[in-house]
């Protein structure tokens, strides 16, 4: 696929196909170091995208806040909200996870997930037992946690995955015990 990319920057834009504009575009987003010396052709490629409907830039994930404190036994809302393009795919998962020293956020456990074509979210098979009947999603994007304990402290993250990019974004829960 990188090699036919190469011969696609060569054409001029007016003779992009749609199929190779979305080839070309998958393999900038996995390998982006092969195309640095390209920007000029991927800027026509950027617009080119957009006139042919393909959207590269209308994701958009936010938390409500960074940090949520609560006392044990109380219910916990952590909120999301986010703004997809109209028909365009995703799928949205809420996890737990762990923070690397480069203050990345790492899924560790994922709780529900959900596709543009589902009405609710669905709960992962591999949701830790703990969490069984204590978890749920509200519309659109708060994960509601029930009866907090000392061990649901820690980091929850959503992540938004369409076609051309993934985002997540991390709440970093605290129970005051």
């Amino acid at each position: 696929m990188v090699s036919s990319c190469f011969r696609l920057v060569l054409k001029s834009v007016e003779q992009f196909s749609t199929f190779e504009l979305i080839e070309f575009w998958t393999a900038f987003c996995a390998r982006p170091s092969l195309f640095v010396f390209f920007e000029f052709e991927l800027n026509c490629m950027i617009y080119s995208l957009r006139s042919v409907g393909v959207s590269v830039r209308a994701l958009k994930l936010t938390a409500a806040e960074d940090k949520v404190s609560v006392n044990v036994r109380q219910n916990a809302s952590l909120h999301w909200t986010f703004h997809i393009n109209k028909g365009e795919t995703y799928r949205i998962l809420w996890a737990t996870s762990t923070v690397d020293a480069s203050g990345t956020p790492r899924m560790k456990d994922v709780l529900f997930s959900k596709t543009e074509k589902q009405a609710t979210a669905t709960p992962s098979s591999k949701m830790p037992p703990r969490y069984a009947r204590r978890v749920k999603i509200l519309p659109p994007a708060t994960l509601f946690i029930q009866r907090v304990d000392l061990s649901d402290e820690g980091f929850y993250i959503c992540e938004i995955t369409t076609a051309f990019r993934a985002i997540r974004k991390a709440i970093n829960l605290t129970v005051i015990g």
